[in-house]
């Protein structure tokens, strides 16, 4: 990104005077622009914008070093690192050019972070390698003081609209949630944060949905990319039907009033019968839109790929939860099970 659309994409965020935006810094993998380059954009942004804001960065963390985090510590950054379980599991997908597993690597990253004070997050894939070790995994992520984590399943398509060898299957991911959640309250730990499972949870206790695939109406986000050009979404960049425009061309305001957007948002929470009047409809919102989208209509009329998924999930849930709110009478009680 050149320092011209750089400058253009902060300044045009920073002018709709949100009262709290999150900018997240991806990729690719976004280190590889250097810290000179992040240094500049909070600088630009630091000046522009009035209101809270905070960067977070999702990396690798194989190019974590000192002044890295450094930066990321006196700049205020949030980190998350994708780590796919413990060593044997995540060197099984991510490996360097010479096929070594970046595992120790990472892990290292970890260490100077979190010894720094940097808040640090995981996403881990999970994948046909890692998906009957959810205890495992959890229990890992625990042992190495990682607790806020984000987990997300494998479920990517050809061309020709079959599952490639490593995405999961609805049953799949089901069960390694349902093992994920009974690891989770096995441990009663309230900072365990996993982030499914405290959307879930806070919709069950009357709260709201924590996460942006399971919210119907996901259009609280912009995604950027190099060139400028708008997306209401990142899972869809690179698409011109869901391009909204390009801020080298016209006001971010202006976009977000266009007719394109307005188009894109109402395809995108236009669910399909069955998910209308379905009874985990709050729980799921109908799922990503990624993964209901109808490549033949172009819209997003699928049923949700994880629906089964999400069934299996919601249920455990309830099951475990309600006995535990049938059995206590205090508020002090119910604040343990609400998410932060």
């Amino acid at each position: 990104m050149s320092d011209e659309i750089l400058g253009r994409v902060l300044g045009e965020i920073a002018k709709l005077d949100q009262p709290m935006t999150r900018i997240i810094w991806h990729g690719g993998e976004p280190t590889l622009a250097g810290v000179p380059f992040f240094q500049k954009a909070v600088n630009v942004y630091a000046a522009a914008s009035k209101e809270r804001y905070v960067h977070s960065l999702q990396t690798n963390g194989t190019t974590i070093n000192k002044a890295w985090v450094s930066f990321l510590k006196r700049s205020g950054f949030h980190v998350g690192i994708s780590i796919d379980g413990p060593k044997e599991l995540h060197n099984a997908n991510r490996t360097f050019r010479n096929h070594q597993g970046t595992f120790d690597r990472v892990m290292r990253s970890v260490h100077d972070l979190l010894e720094a004070g940097v808040p640090t997050g995981v996403v881990c894939v999970v994948t046909k390698t890692n998906a009957a070790y959810a205890k495992e995994i959890l229990d890992f992520f625990c042992t190495h003081g990682l607790t806020r984590l984000n987990f997300s399943p494998a479920a990517d398509f050809d061309a020709e609209g079959s599952l490639r060898p490593y995405s999961l299957s609805p049953i799949e991911w089901g069960h390694f949630l349902v093992d994920l959640f009974d690891a989770w309250l096995e441990k009663d730990n309230p900072n365990i944060h996993v982030q499914l499972i405290d959307s879930f949870v806070s919709t069950l206790i009357g709260g709201e949905q924590l996460v942006c695939t399971c919210r119907q109406d996901c259009t609280n986000f912009l995604s950027f990319d190099n060139t400028g050009d708008v997306y209401f979404c990142g899972r869809m960049l690179g698409d011109a039907d869901f391009k909204i425009g390009c801020v080298a061309n016209a006001p971010l305001r202006d976009l977000l009033q266009s007719r394109k957007l307005s188009l894109i948002r109402n395809n995108v929470t236009t669910l399909n019968s069955a998910c209308a009047v379905c009874s985990i409809k709050s729980f799921c919102g109908g799922g990503c839109p990624s993964h209901r989208f109808n490549v033949e209509h172009a819209d997003f009329s699928c049923r949700y790929y994880f629906c089964e998924s999400t069934r299996m999930i919601v249920n455990r849930i309830q099951s475990k939860l309600s006995r535990f709110l049938e059995t206590s009478s205090t508020e002090e009680h119910l604040e343990k099970w609400r998410p932060a």
